[in-house]
């Protein structure tokens, strides 16, 4: 019994339990403390490598949009020209967009029109399709049946062998992001309405989305979108709302783009020189 003793004592000051003294334990039925629980595995964490998207827009100076993005692109970015109501493609705006490096995609507003477009995308030379479906943008058929307007867009873009892309408005990816997410290869977050909340507001929306859609579909490419339209964070310019914005969601994002007008380019130029030297 003293033996026994001094093992008991023994065992209740070792710090980790081994696997011998797990079977101690279990063989003489003495009482021991339960192993530390497997920790909560982190969030999804974004690609190792940040792509720029570079958002193409025919009623803006083609030769400005070049000169601003394309010195500061490289292979792993991303373009995407988006078309008019009228589902023009310019051909000089389809030319330009398939100068900047890395591959271009095609943006539309409803999922007939990718249905119907999709085979003249390809013959084009882009490798994508976006899906932009807003409230105020799109039909009443996508808008009434949103996952099912995203899984028709999806499957024509993917029978052309093209990549698809969503772009649903802040409020469609809070409903049904997760519903949307195992159709797409590329996701798209329409955060930009909360940078006038502050940097807190924008991050915490987007790493909640973010670990969302990485459970829905681990292997989603993700990207951010700011904009240039919306009002500044509290205290912040423009260009520095932007900046941080982006910054503070870049551990889980894998991308973003900018909105733009067309009188705003400066701030622009800026912002996209500067994630090309930080981010890309």
């Amino acid at each position: 019994m003293a033996v026994l003793a001094l093992s008991v004592a023994a065992v209740s000051m070792t710090p980790h339990r081994t696997e011998a003294t797990l079977n101690f334990c279990e063989l003489y039925g003495i009482l021991c403390s339960d192993p530390d629980p497997d920790p909560e595995p982190p969030p999804p964490s974004s690609s190792s490598e940040k792509f720029f998207l570079a958002l193409f827009l025919q009623y803006v100076n083609k030769d400005s949009q070049v000169n601003i993005y394309k010195p500061n692109m490289g292979s792993e970015d991303q373009t995407r020209l988006r078309v008019q109501n009228d589902d023009t493609l310019r051909s000089d705006y389809v030319t330009a967009a398939k100068s900047l490096p890395g591959p271009a995609g095609v943006s539309f507003k409803s999922s007939q029109q990718i249905v119907e477009n999709a085979k003249r995308v390809k013959d084009l030379g882009f490798n994508a399709i976006e899906f932009n479906l807003e409230s105020g943008l799109s039909p009443d058929w996508d808008k009434n049946n949103v996952v099912a307007a995203m899984k028709k867009a999806a499957q024509a873009a993917h029978e052309q062998g093209l990549k698809f892309r969503a772009t649903p408005s802040k409020s469609y990816t809070t409903q049904y992001g997760s519903q949307i997410a195992p159709y797409v290869d590329y996701y798209h977050i329409q955060a930009q309405s909360l940078q006038d909340n502050g940097i807190e507001a924008y991050k915490d929306y987007v790493h909640t989305q973010i670990a969302k859609l990485k459970k829905a579909k681990s292997n989603l490419v993700i990207s951010v979108q700011v904009s240039t339209q919306q009002g500044n964070a509290p205290g912040l310019s423009k260009l520095d709302t932007l900046k941080k914005c982006t910054d503070s969601v870049m551990d889980k994002a894998d991308g973003v783009s900018v909105w733009f007008g067309g009188d705003d380019l400066s701030i622009l130029k800026s912002f996209v020189q500067w994630y090309n030297d930080k981010w890309s």
